[in-house]
This record gives structure tokens, sequence and C-alpha cells, in this order.
């Protein structure tokens, strides 16, 4: 079974016991946070059943919902008591995150960018590692990238080589790389080189040592 056919299967199980269970009483009405929790539970439901229907396509407003409504889930769920409702919640976040993984390919910097949420899996974040759109946005996302807290190392070889592409472009992803340097799961040399590159500016190349030598690491 590959990754797709297992993600279609995972997606249709937790979808029907979504179904099949009653919307939690006490969210009605509520709004922690000021998030209406009807509206969230309405919009991830209307995103997920277009993933079934649609063989995992968004089109353009639904990559905008989903942006807004997996941040919105991060926000309540560590204020919900009741273990019914934080099983129902936490089932539409698994729904959301498990659709949303099926977005990187979708032609959205906005997209691609909230995709590199604390939950998204390391494979979507490799995929998200080759994104490339305009300077600001391309950086900005490798920087998110490169702080990720389930960024492996494969991942993070795929963010260094991005961003070592950026600076011998002449370009400045300079929180990319500082955010790299604080990685312990990448050689100190691997990064360095970073500084050697043809964008890398004094500026950077101070904060890149410094951020090494506060890891430990000796400077060459």
């Amino acid at each position: 079974m590959n990754g797709d056919t297992e993600r279609e299967t995972a997606v249709a199980r937790l979808w029907q016991d979504h179904l099949d269970t009653p919307f939690p009483a006490a969210m009605r009405g509520a709004e922690p946070e000021g998030i209406d929790m009807v509206l969230l539970v309405a919009d991830i439901a209307g995103c997920v059943s277009a993933w079934r229907s649609d063989g995992g396509s968004f089109d353009a407003w639904r990559c905008q919902v989903l942006r807004r409504c997996i941040p919105e889930l991060d926000k309540i769920l560590p204020l919900l008591v009741e273990a019914e409702d934080l099983r129902y919640y936490a089932r539409l976040r698994r729904l959301a995150a498990l659709t949303s993984h099926r977005l990187v390919p979708c032609p959205y910097p906005f997209v691609w960018q909230a995709l590199a949420a604390p939950h998204t899996p390391p494979a979507a974040l490799l995929e998200l590692s080759e994104a490339r759109d305009r300077a600001w946005n391309d950086n900005r996302l490798l920087r998110l990238l490169a702080e990720h807290p389930g960024a492996d190392r494969v991942v993070l070889r795929a963010v260094l080589d991005g961003v070592a592409k950026k600076l011998e472009e002449g370009e400045r992803p300079y929180a990319a790389v500082l955010a790299l340097a604080g990685r312990p799961e990448l050689e100190a040399d691997e990064v360095r080189r970073l500084g050697a590159l043809r964008g890398a500016a004094a500026r950077l190349r101070r904060g890149l040592m410094s951020r090494l030598g506060s890891r430990g690491c000796p400077r060459s």
C-alpha cells in the first residue's frame, strides 16, 4: 500500500467516525478565543468532503479556508477540557492534516507557508522544500521549514541546499541560514559553508558564527 492509498484509507476511516459522532452539545454557541466552534467544524468538513469527492484536490477558496482553520484548531485544542470535545476536534485536526498534505502541489505560496505547521509530516515538508515562488515568499518558507520541529535531517539537508542556491543567486535568506545554524541535526561545517557564498554579507557571517558558537561549535 503506497502513501497516498494509506492516506485515503485513514481519511475515509476518520471521516466515517466524524459522521457517526454527534456534535458535542457543549460546543454549540461556544466561541473560545473568538472562534465559532460550529462554523469551524462546518468549514473543515466541507474541505474534507470536497477532498474526497475531487480526488484529493482543492480549489483556491478551499485552500484559503483550510489555511485559516488549521491554526484555529491548534489554538483551541489546548483549551478543551472534556474528553468528548477533545476527541471530536482532535479528529478534525487529523483530518485537516491528512488532507492538507495534498495541498503541497497547490500553486499558492500562502498555502505552502500555512502547511509548514507543527503537525505537518516530514514527507510533506520535504516536498515543500522544493516549492518556489518569489524571493520573499521563498525565503519565508525556507525559514519556516528550517525552524520546523518535525523537520528531520533529510528535510533540513534539502532546506540547506535550497538556501545555498538562493545565496549563490545573490539572494538573502538570512533568517533561514540562522535557523539552520541552530539545528543540531546538521553538522557545523555543513552550515558554515553558507557564509562563503555570494549572497552572504559580513553581518550574516557574524550571525552565523555566533549561532554556531552557541552550539559549542569551534570557529574555523
